[in-house]
């Protein structure tokens, strides 16, 4: 996936922090988790809300590189 024009958050003092994008209403964030209860939680999540503020998408993700 490739978004263009992103603000990058911070989110707190231990590291985490996240980038926002907003296209035709639909804001995407695309959080960085430094800090988790699990050591089996993903590296990143992405977020995806509705112009109306609901949740549609709540998915663990992982850096793929060729």
């Amino acid at each position: 996936m490739i978004i263009s024009n992103g603000e990058l958050i911070p989110d707190g003092t231990g590291g985490n922090y996240y980038y926002e994008f907003n296209n035709n209403g639909y804001t995407y964030q695309i959080w960085r988790n430094y800090l988790t209860d699990s050591a089996k939680k993903a590296p990143y999540t992405l977020m995806v809300t509705n112009e109306t503020g609901k949740t549609i998408v709540n998915q663990d993700g992982y850096v793929v590189k060729n």
